[in-house]
């Protein structure tokens, strides 16, 4: 006899049968992580600082991130407190955040920031990718509890910069 159990069922749907061919509905609602893809070195500690985009009356969420080319070290707390709500196990890692409250964050907040080691020259974007490897990569939104899609995506530093640059006034007025 085999007995299952799913962790981080945040919003009840669970299927005990496995032969069920029920599909579970989906809306449009999308939420994207962000980080920012960078070259690092073989052997270099990164910070990856996971962002918000379009986190709007987020009630929970889950996913797996894979590591590849690189070892995971650990998991800092941004807006999201992050302790007790991830694991990293066979460098990979899984994370089921759930409130009783909605959630929205500002487009551009830090979430939580993931701590990896090169094994060697690569970029960012190759070290880390999100699946639903262990656990079903999905968004839980509005108080109806939709589901929604989770992403992590990738912009350039010259993005990232280009958004933040400051230019002299020409001509400066106060000369």
């Amino acid at each position: 006899t085999f007995f299952g159990v799913k962790l981080g069922d945040v919003n009840g749907s669970v299927k005990t049968n496995a032969t069920s061919a029920n599909a579970e509905p989906r809306t449009a609602n999308k939420v994207s992580l962000q980080a920012i893809d960078k070259s690092v070195k073989a052997g270099e500690l990164v910070d990856i600082p996971v962002r918000a985009n379009n986190f709007k009356e987020v009630f929970g969420y889950q996913f797996t991130l894979n590591a590849k080319d690189g070892e995971l070290v650990s998991v800092k707390s941004g807006v999201i407190q992050v302790e007790e709500i991830h694991a990293i196990i066979a460098n990979k890692l899984t994370m089921a955040f759930a409130s009783q409250e909605a959630m929205t964050v500002a487009d551009g907040e830090v979430l939580f920031t993931v701590v990896m080691k090169a094994n060697e020259a690569t970029k960012v974007s190759e070290m880390m990718t999100m699946t639903s490897d262990v656990r079903r990569a999905e968004v839980y939104m509005t108080s109806e509890m939709n589901v929604g899609q989770i992403e992590l995506t990738y912009r350039s530093e010259a993005e990232q910069t280009e958004s933040i640059l400051l230019y002299q006034n020409e001509p400066n007025p106060f000369k």
